[in-house]
């Protein structure tokens, strides 16, 4: 009597399927062959699985909110993901700029708003903002752990492996260098997207399908306006590495196949992108004397023992074990997995860190990129290392295998667990590594609000680090973590000592704005909120106590620069460093002289009469747009102490003029004698150019996604006219 099984092997035999099918092909490693839709499901249902308990184990501990590893969640993150959302929903435009925090800046250029990310805009604008935190980090871990188990799967590997590779990525975010994983979601946002990049461009290779070159391209765009762009530099290195020693397809395949993935991922981002680059270079990021490489300093290996150290906290020893039994047997494949770690690991490190001579590293503040995506390619090699176990012929490494798996989840899953609750090493104390009152800080903001008339700017520790001067909208000249702030605008405010580069804004003992007042004024400070313990020396540099706010800090008062000025007066001066030693030298007579660069004014300005009325006031101030109303007696200058930064365009009673650099940062207009009416309009080339590429760049996905659909349909309809012929 033959078996049920062995029946079926044999009716199989003499029954061959109409459409012929490669089981074992499919599941055997570099070879993906049919994808169906019941096993992406599956593959989907596991990584829910494995999302569930994480969020799960996140939220046990109040989430990811109150125990903060810096202050950037909650002043530099937050507010900016409910602004832009908040943005797109009101006002159904796209932020372009802010006018409240640091004299003004764009949007789209910075990391931390994620402007145009669309889980940050749909879930910021539908939830809480707790909750929407919640979810967008449950969604990423879902993603990486998804694209995980689909790529691990077609190398042999099974679900329940998949998922502890992915426990162990997820791990390497939340114990990153510096724990910054722990309370950026936009480290994780970046991360989440590589396994996708890794499967996407494998999976183009065998027979290069666009629809996967396109997959890398979304994949790509996605890290790229997720909000970290050090992901976006680092993971294509790591994967033209891999494609140089990868046995997969021809060379020229694996190269070409990464550089059509990547370069459309940058053109369907080029709408972030290309403001981006703008950004980069006005600020101090082209700076060669910021000490960017003390800040690098702090992801390089120091030692074996730091090695081990390092390797055995992110992801423990039973995960390092499996890694190295995924190295045997040593195939091309397993080599480029192999160099992909090493590279991520010490990445900072001779001869890696040569790479750091070049831009655009070269203006990379902190490199999170690299160790943070190390935890992919350990992944890889501890899952297979765990099915080379299972599978073993020796039962004693089979009976090992499960000790091992559930050691390095349960690694994993603590280091979640614990993510909320994670402090550096250095284990600081006091509220800095709390979450501020965000009620006490919108009590606060109404209270300011009596003290604030016209366009004053605020300067408050407090406002600062809770996230109020974007959240409550409150001007201010500084901002916490603006990570590429207008240069000028910075070495304006490096004369108070009001900058500080990694954006704490604590502890402040305000002795810079009190040595130097009027350079507080021309940046538009008129209103100082301190502790009592600390107004001492304002009030001794002419700042009168005017009120308190809660829960009892001063409200001291300063009559500033005018936020709109005419002035009949011009200090010349050349280069940056010249017209900020200008204007430092002339700042006592701000408000009737400004600095501009040397022959900006032809012909030169001219007092008026002594008995002239002039005058010049902001009519409408929006963030993109500003009018104002102004008449002048003779050839006058007007400065609106707003940054000067490309894209603003000026007319003067409808007639575009050139936009001249004021005081250093600012942006100044000539006028001739008469009443004008003047229009500044934020209208960037790099939003427009960036905008097109996008454009064309979906255009080109689509069709792509079409000529592939419309191959298999046609591929599908002659296997059928075959069978029938």
């Amino acid at each position: 009597m033959l078996s049920r099984k062995a029946k079926r092997i044999q009716r199989q035999e003499q029954d061959p399927p109409v459409t012929p099918t490669e089981p074992a092909a499919a599941q055997a490693p570099g070879n993906w062959g049919q994808q169906g839709t019941r096993a992406w499901l599956a593959d989907l249902a596991s990584a829910s699985c494995w999302t569930a308990i994480a969020g799960g184990l996140l939220v046990s501990q109040g989430g990811i909110w109150t125990h903060v590893n810096s202050g950037d969640l909650h002043a530099a993150t937050l507010p900016w993901f409910e602004y832009v959302a908040s943005t797109f929903l009101q006002d159904g435009r796209p932020p372009l700029w802010q006018p409240y925090m640091m004299c003004g800046t764009p949007v789209l250029a910075f990391n931390h708003p994620a402007a145009l990310y669309p889980p940050v805009l749909v879930l910021f604008a539908l939830l809480r903002p707790w909750a929407a935190l919640q979810a967008l980090y449950a969604f990423h871990i879902l993603v990486l752990t998804w694209a995980m188990t689909t790529y691990l799967r077609h190398h042999g590997v099974g679900r329940f492996a998949a998922g502890m590779a992915s426990v162990l990525a997820v791990t390497a975010v939340f114990r990153s260098v510096m724990l910054a994983g722990t309370d950026h979601p936009t480290v994780l946002g970046a991360a989440a997207w590589s396994p996708a990049m890794l499967l996407c461009w494998e999976r183009a290779l065998p027979k290069g399908e666009p629809a996967w070159v396109g997959g890398l391209g979304l994949a790509t765009a996605a890290q790229w306006l997720a909000g970290y762009p050090d992901f976006s530099m680092d993971v294509p290195v790591l994967l033209g590495a891999m494609a140089l020693v990868s046995g997969e397809a021809t060379l020229h395949r694996r190269v070409g196949t990464l550089v059509a993935g990547l370069a459309l991922g940058g053109a369907l981002a080029a709408v972030q992108l290309l403001p981006l680059a703008e950004a980069v270079a006005e600020s101090l990021r082209v700076d060669p004397d910021f000490p960017w490489k003390t800040f690098q300093s702090f992801f390089a290996i120091a030692s074996p023992a730091d090695l081990l150290d390092t390797l055995r906290f992110r992801f423990g020893t039973a995960g390092l074990v499996l890694a190295l039994a995924g190295l045997w047997p040593l195939t091309r494949q397993r080599v480029a997995w192999l160099i992909a770690l090493v590279w991520s690991t010490f990445a900072l490190n001779l001869p890696f860190r040569l790479l750091y001579l070049l831009p655009p590293y070269s203006g990379v503040r902190f490199p999170f990129g690299w160790h943070t995506t190390s935890g992919v390619f350990l992944g890889i090699l501890a899952a297979l290392g765990l099915t080379t176990l299972w599978r073993s012929s020796w039962r004693a490494a089979r009976l090992l295998g499960w000790p091992l798996c559930l050691a390095a989840a349960g690694h994993g899953l603590y280091a979640i667990w614990q993510a909320p609750v994670s402090l550096p090493p250095f284990r600081p104390q006091g509220p800095f590594w709390r979450a501020p009152d965000l009620a006490l800080a919108a009590s606060r903001a109404a209270e300011l609000r009596q003290f604030v008339d016209g366009h004053v700017r605020v300067l408050s520790e407090r406002e600062t680090t809770s996230g109020s001067t974007i959240r409550h909208r409150i001007p201010a000249p500084n901002g916490h973590d603006p990570t590429l702030g207008p240069r000028r605008i910075i070495e304006l405010l490096q004369q108070t000592k009001l900058f500080d580069p990694l954006g704490m804004y604590r502890g402040r003992d305000w002795h810079g704005l009190a040595k130097e007042p009027n350079i507080g004024a021309l940046l538009g400070v008129g209103i100082v909120v301190v502790p009592s313990e600390k107004a001492s020396s304002l009030v001794s540099a002419g700042f009168a106590p005017v009120g308190s706010v809660t829960p009892g800090d001063v409200v001291l008062r300063r009559p500033e620069i005018p936020r709109v000025r005419i002035v009949h007066h011009a200090a010349e001066a050349e280069g940056e460093d010249g017209t900020l030693a200008a204007v430092v030298a002339h700042a006592h007579e701000a408000e009737r002289v400004a600095v501009v660069e040397a022959r900006a004014l032809q012909p030169p300005l001219h007092d008026p009469a002594p008995d002239a009325d002039e005058e010049a006031r902001i009519v409408l101030y929006e963030p993109e747009r500003v009018e104002i109303v102004a008449a002048v007696a003779a050839p006058a200058l007007l400065v609106l102490t707003d940054t000067f930064y490309p894209g603003w365009r000026a007319t003067v009673d409808g007639v575009p003029v050139a936009i001249l650099r004021a005081d250093h940062a600012f942006r100044g207009i000539r006028l001739e004698p008469g009443r004008h009416r003047v229009v500044f309009r934020y209208a960037p080339d790099s939003v427009w150019y960036g905008a097109l590429l996008t454009f064309l760049a979906t255009l080109v996905l689509l069709a792509t996604l079409t000529w592939t659909t419309w191959r298999r349909w046609r591929q599908g309809t002659t296997q059928s006219l075959d069978y029938l012929h």
